[in-house]
């Protein structure tokens, strides 16, 4: 028995060591789990977790996601874990993870401990980003590849009676939150439009000396916003059991993807944060603050966010940030929902911080409105703006530089 045991051992440690290897030399590669890795002297290193936006997976991946997630939320030996984990964040809603201090390396932390659980079922998952400000003027379409749709790769959509969601892997005949939530359906209120990718952008323009204004627009401005237009009152995801919906890990990774592209806009940014480094994360077990400033060595994991693929969005971020403060207003746009006295209410926002939300989602909401009567294609129905109007403030911008250039 014992010289078995040894055997197995021996093979497994073979078989670890096989799968470690790799020929091409300084090039990048995947390993079996969909880890992207550099080869170096024959080994693979640095390997990397690709998060990918939802919106482009082929459907078999979000397929895969999917089954996981609900296998870690109802079955042996995983779901006991995730309820755990779950808890915890229920547990903490209300003593501070959704303050300044801890709100964004606290949920990067959640996000790899989540993670972490649904590799251990499959390898290759990761958690996906839904990058909803390409949604806003229809955040809650339900065509076959929309995250709201009924498909088995999608996450079902708007609840019926007692809000309880009846279509999808997620409706109430099949599946139930955790027994932190005491086991309900999940509950869905759609409601008005999330800020859109205009805003986002302009929340991405703060500088390395501007944390506090970035973090408070990213964390009120835009993340409590969109948790409470997917719940509505009393919904999963407007509740202190937001934790239980599926959607939650695409919104927060949406969230950390945010934090971290701006963290990405040089040195300064990536370790710019509060005074407060040293500080233990709450209901972590000792996980500090600085441990989780660097998505490239969190946890001693490295994750790293895939642009969208989809091609009409492809750039749009990124053409976005190249527009100044004054032409980013003067897009003409579909109006979205403000962060309102909901969305205050749930995360216990004081007043202080309430009268600097309001102050900056002012400006933020759209100075120049879209008339209803332009004709629009499906593209800009989902942005809430026309292309064509970010292709000519593109086109002037590159004018003017010209012309100071003397060209």
């Amino acid at each position: 028995m014992k010289a078995r045991i040894t055997a197995l051992f021996l093979l497994a440690v073979i078989a670890a060591t096989e799968s470690t290897r790799c020929t091409n030399n300084g090039k990048a590669t995947y390993n079996e789990c969909g880890e992207r890795c550099i080869c170096g002297n024959s080994r693979l290193t640095q390997c990397t977790r690709i998060r990918r936006d939802f919106y482009s997976m082929p459907w078999g991946e979000r397929l895969r996601f999917v089954r996981t997630l609900l296998t870690a939320s109802s079955k042996e030996p995983y779901k006991m874990e995730y309820e755990k984990l779950v808890a915890i964040h229920t547990g903490q809603f209300d003593k501070g993870i959704h303050t300044k201090t801890q709100f964004l390396p606290w949920h990067r932390w959640y996000l790899m401990k989540m993670e972490n659980i649904l590799r251990k079922i499959d390898c290759r998952v990761t958690i996906p980003y839904w990058d909803w400000s390409l949604f806003s003027g229809q955040p809650w379409r339900k065509q076959l590849n929309d995250i709201f749709s009924s498909a088995p790769w999608s996450l079902g959509g708007n609840g019926g009676l007692g809000m309880c969601v009846t279509d999808g892997p997620f409706n109430k005949y099949s599946w139930k939150t955790t027994s932190s939530n005491e086991g309900e359906c999940l509950k869905r209120k759609f409601n008005g439009n999330p800020p859109d990718i205009v805003a986002v952008a302009e929340v991405l323009k703060y500088e390395s000396n501007q944390f506090d204004e970035f973090e408070i627009g990213l964390r009120d401005g835009l993340h409590n916003n969109m948790h409470c237009r997917i719940g509505g009152s009393g919904g999963t995801m407007c509740s202190k059991s937001s934790a239980n919906a599926p959607e939650f890990l695409l919104h927060h990774g949406f969230t950390d993807k945010l934090w971290n592209d701006w963290q990405k806009k040089g040195s300064n940014y990536k370790n710019a944060y509060f005074s407060r480094l040293n500080d233990k994360m709450l209901g972590t077990a000792g996980a500090r603050i600085r441990d989780y400033i660097d998505l490239g060595n969190h946890g001693n994991i490295r994750v790293q966010y895939e642009d969208p693929l989809h091609s009409n969005f492809h750039n749009l971020h990124k053409d976005l940030q190249q527009l100044e403060m004054k032409d980013l207003q003067a897009l003409k746009r579909r109006k979205f929902t403000p962060t309102n006295s909901l969305e205050f209410k749930v995360f216990m926002v004081n007043r202080k911080e309430q009268a600097v939300v309001k102050a900056q989602q002012n400006s933020l909401e759209p100075k120049q409105v879209l008339s209803s009567k332009v004709r629009l294609s499906n593209a800009d129905k989902a942005l809430g703006f026309r292309f064509i109007d970010l292709e000519k403030a593109l086109k002037r911008k590159r004018e003017f530089e010209l012309t100071k250039k003397g060209i």
